[in-house]
């Protein structure tokens, strides 16, 4: 996986910041034929596979010395799980935001409440997203 970084331009803010973006890591359901859901997860909900995980913690590995303000993350749960690593280890609680999962086979999309997710994830519950379902 690939990640970059967009410095904004001092025109457009007062403050020169930079964010970096990430697709989510490799898809169980792409590694395997015979991939089934999660117990309770749409087959929109893909989870990372053994592979995407690695790369996950790699993705953490090369964020470590850069300084995080916000985590934003799409509700599904690949994403969740790329984020996760760096999230944890920088002890930044996640901000899961509807508004930017992208609808696949379902509507509305298959993901879980960002209740449910907190029992595994580091998340903000505080945070109001800007979409809803």
């Amino acid at each position: 996986d690939t990640f970059f970084s967009m410095q904004a331009s001092p025109r457009m803010c007062t403050s020169q910041q930079d964010v970096y973006m990430t697709r989510h890591s490799a898809r169980a359901d792409r590694d395997h034929c015979n991939w089934k859901p999660l117990p309770g997860f749409s087959r929109d909900d893909t989870e990372c596979s053994k592979g995407g995980n690695r790369a996950n913690e790699q993705l953490a590995d090369a964020m470590e010395d850069i300084h995080i303000d916000y985590i934003v993350c799409s509700p599904f749960y690949r994403c969740l799980q790329t984020v996760a690593p760096i999230a944890k280890r920088k002890q930044i609680q996640i901000k899961v935001e509807p508004g930017i999962c992208e609808v696949l086979t379902t509507f509305p999309p298959g993901f879980q409440d960002t209740a449910k997710l907190s029992s595994e994830f580091l998340i903000d519950l505080y945070y109001q997203p800007v979409m809803t379902r």
